[in-house]
């Protein structure tokens, strides 16, 4: 967000901070069950509560700002950002979508141009993906001519996609352990 800043772009950055905190101050937390709590969070109720969040939001931020652009809007998300910003994407109001480091999931088939960021090395920590390729799923899902590509980037680890700018070795923080 930052270097898109920089480069003269407007950006809004939205994170649901008291799902954020429900999310830590849990049970699931408390005993360490993190691969359930991923499970919840990338959840269908969780996953509707987010785009019905979005899609409320988007007309309010266009009234509020007006002298923007919008139509020119792109929706960019990482991981269950990543999923919303799928899940938008046959919403009227984006010319672009970007997901970065998206779950295994499906999109809707018809929608705004699409780019998908992974890596051969985009691990999993909670363990919920098996393999790295898993995260290119709504790529092979989509009909041809969907307008929606795939960048795979080699070596680049999941806490990198995420901006993390971490020194060599990093990625193995990206391992599933147990």
């Amino acid at each position: 967000a930052t270097a898109w800043a920089q480069a003269g772009y407007t950006v809004l950055a939205v994170q649901p901070l008291q799902a954020d905190e429900a999310a830590w101050r849990s049970e699931l937390a408390r005993t360490g069950d993190f691969r359930e709590l991923g499970r919840l969070h990338y959840g269908d109720a969780l996953r509707a509560e987010r785009l019905a969040a979005l899609r409320r939001l988007l007309p309010a931020l266009q009234a509020a700002q007006p002298a923007l652009d919008w139509r020119h809007a792109a929706l960019a998300g990482y991981e269950t950002g990543a999923q919303t910003a799928l899940d938008a994407r046959g919403d009227a109001g984006w010319q672009a979508v970007i997901a970065i480091s998206p779950p295994a999931m499906q999109a809707p088939a018809a929608g705004s141009a699409t780019l998908l960021v992974t890596s051969d090395v985009d691990g999993d920590p909670l363990g919920l993906l098996h393999l790295p390729a898993e995260r290119r799923q709504a790529f092979d899902t989509l009909p041809a001519g969907s307008r929606v590509w795939l960048l795979t980037l080699g070596g680049v680890s999941h806490a990198t996609l995420a901006g993390t700018l971490a020194p060599d070795g990093w990625h193995a923080q990206d391992q599933h352990r147990g």
